[in-house]
């Protein structure tokens, strides 16, 4: 059995304590594996996830505006923080290395295949 953390929501789900809880929560009911995703943002989600986020925590919302006004994905430190908390929660579980998060598609080389011939 597998946890997928996803979407890491900045500043909402990502605090290491709420982590903590989650990821003990899961090997105490059997999971023996991580997956996670940090938050991406395409047309129409970001529209209605920023107005979500102006809504409901307006502290956050100029730090989204800016983080996210001219990328889908955060990247740089932020990512590494969250791999970091991951995989240190994930040893002091008694959990493999989190999965590494999928690359958004313009960083693969990976060929689509067709469900169809």
């Amino acid at each position: 059995m597998a946890l997928f953390v996803a979407p890491v929501l900045p500043g909402i789900t990502d605090a290491t304590a709420d982590l903590a809880e989650l990821v003990a929560a899961a090997r105490r009911h059997g999971a023996r594996r991580l997956l996670y995703s940090v938050l991406f943002l395409r047309s129409p989600t970001r529209e209605a996830y920023l107005d979500f986020v102006r809504r409901e925590f307006p502290h956050l919302s100029e730090a989204y505006e800016r983080a996210y006004a001219s990328r889908v994905y955060l990247g740089g430190a932020y990512r590494a923080r969250v791999r970091a908390t991951l995989l240190q929660l994930c040893r002091a579980h008694g959990f493999a290395a989190p999965h590494p998060e999928p690359r958004p598609a313009a960083q693969t080389k990976a060929r689509q295949l067709t469900l169809f011939h």
